[in-house]
């Protein structure tokens, strides 16, 4: 019977992790609306930035990393206006009751002619 018990208070205990999910756009990278005119733009070089995340006992802190990750991207780079040939890479840390994901946004930075 105690066995029993333990097995069900763990799956209880582990409903929200399974439970949860990815949800949302990755890293609020979409393909671009507007098309880039090669005439018109300048590819500066390498782009990389990264943020991090974190979650608490199944509670999410610093949810916003993906789109950081970009803008840090973009800002490593004197003069960029944007990215092209963008890649995202997600890690994930476990720890005991904390796990820490770092989102990582590499792309090559283009300056525009406007």
């Amino acid at each position: 019977m105690r066995n029993r018990f333990q097995a069900l208070a763990l799956l209880v205990a582990s409903l929200p992790c399974l439970l949860t999910g990815c949800r949302g756009q990755p890293a609020g990278l979409a393909s671009s609306t507007v098309p880039v005119d090669p005439a018109r733009c300048t590819v500066l070089g390498d782009a990389e930035g990264s943020a991090w995340g974190m979650v608490v006992l199944f509670v999410p802190f610093f949810t916003r990393q993906a789109p950081l990750a970009r803008d840090r991207a973009i800002e490593s780079v004197p003069g960029a206006a944007g990215l092209m040939d963008v890649s995202l890479s997600y890690k994930i840390y476990p720890l005991i009751l904390v796990t820490l994901t770092k989102t990582t946004v590499r792309g090559k930075a283009f300056a525009t002619a406007d």
